[in-house]
């Protein structure tokens, strides 16, 4: 048996459902159980997430939806040799369950400034007519 990334460790904690949502249906935590500061907003029939995400480079941040859920990942390390600092430095997770209204495959994603910006565009909703024979 291989060893778990703590990438993978946290993706099976999303898949197998041991990560408890809050009651709004978002988690957000980082390894030290530091609030992710976030903001929300829905404009006409677009989400838009903005989620604080300062010091990191857009390599550093993975993003997966996994059974509706958007799973953000993201490690800032501590450089060596560093003394005392208010930086916050470790494992970063956000989990934000993805309202069903909303397009799975229409994510985009940009990082700009320290802040990620994620906008969802709401599924075109389609009346069909059925006729009765």
């Amino acid at each position: 048996m291989t060893k778990q990334t703590k990438f993978e460790k946290l993706i099976d904690e999303v898949i197998n459902g041991n990560d408890t949502l809050g009651a709004l249906g978002y988690r957000t935590r980082s390894s030290t159980d530091e609030l992710i500061h976030y903001s929300e907003s829905r404009i006409d029939d677009k989400l838009e997430l903005h989620i604080d995400l300062p010091g990191l480079d857009k390599n550093d941040i993975e993003i997966e939806v996994i059974n509706g859920r958007l799973v953000i990942l993201s490690n800032r390390e501590k450089p060596i040799g560093l003394g005392y600092t208010t930086n916050k430095y470790g494992n970063y997770k956000c989990v934000y369950e993805i309202p069903q209204k909303y397009d799975h495959d229409s994510i985009e994603v940009t990082y700009k400034n320290g802040v990620l910006i994620i906008s969802i565009q709401e599924v075109k909703t389609k009346k069909v007519k059925i006729g009765i024979k």
